[in-house]
């Protein structure tokens, strides 16, 4: 790629970054802090979600905060923002509103059990995301799940109860945490029933199919006598076999034998 196309691709992601979060990060289920700052991983994959820009990565940040002109961005811990114009400003706390009736939150599919039972709390930062819309909850849900639960939130019950809701941006709300029963979704899936353990038995099973374990203690043939007896003597068939041998070296005299 020639070096004015990449500057024409840095200059384009400029842009965008700045739409994203100078303008409307809720457009992208994104959560701005007081101060205006993102995680980063955050916005990454609220980004590749976009057309034309899933090949994006943290390293083409790296590059676009590497520009001589760059004035625009700011990066701490992890975190990014747009710079303000005065520093001195900051976004601070969003204002209490009285939310719609219903708001929507997709949660994690090993969370879902909890969430029926304890209702929803603060993960790793110290509120919950609320969307005016199916399609938004479920957007960030599959962030972090694939097949996440779709849960209902009966807002206006949770106000009429003494929940306070903030809004940051006008397509997303916040709350400390909800209690179960102003959440409503799909039932828990039905566990499936454990097998029955197979029973021990005292004959291993064998390694292979087709295969078998040869068992010292049982000899194929019942008829065939040990190799041994207890006082270390010669086998039985050893003894037949010398016998036989001295048969043979013996003359051939006729039937029956008579001595002279």
């Amino acid at each position: 790629m020639s070096r004015q196309r990449l500057r024409q691709q840095r200059q384009a992601l400029s842009r965008f970054l700045i739409y994203v979060l100078g303008h409307r990060p809720d457009e992208f289920g994104l959560v701005l802090d007081e101060q205006g700052f993102v995680p980063l991983k955050e916005l990454l994959m609220a980004v590749k979600e976009e057309e034309g820009w899933s090949f994006v990565r943290e390293s083409h940040i790296s590059e676009l905060l590497r520009e001589p002109d760059r004035t625009g961005f700011e990066v701490r811990d992890k975190m990014i923002r747009v710079q303000p114009k005065d520093p001195a400003l900051v976004s601070g706390p969003p204002e209490i509103v009285s939310p719609p009736n219903l708001l929507y939150h997709a949660a994690r599919r090993k969370a879902h059990p909890a969430i029926l039972e304890r209702g929803l709390g603060p993960g790793p930062r110290p509120w919950v995301p609320l969307f005016t819309t199916r399609d938004m909850a479920l957007r960030v849900g599959k962030r972090r799940d694939s097949q996440p639960v779709l849960l209902t939130i009966h807002a206006a019950r949770a106000e009429a109860h003494g929940v306070i809701f903030t809004r940051p941006q006008e397509l997303i709300y916040l709350v400390e945490s909800l209690a179960p029963e102003f959440l409503t979704g799909p039932p828990l899936p039905k566990e499936r029933p454990v097998a029955e353990k197979k029973k021990k038995t005292s004959k291993p099973e064998p390694p292979t199919p087709g295969s078998f374990l040869l068992d010292p203690n049982h000899d194929p043939d019942p008829g065939r006598r040990p190799e041994k007896n207890k006082k270390g003597k010669a086998h039985d068939w050893k003894r037949a076999s010398r016998k036989m041998r001295r048969d043979r070296k013996k003359p051939d005299r006729g039937w029956p034998y008579q001595p002279k």
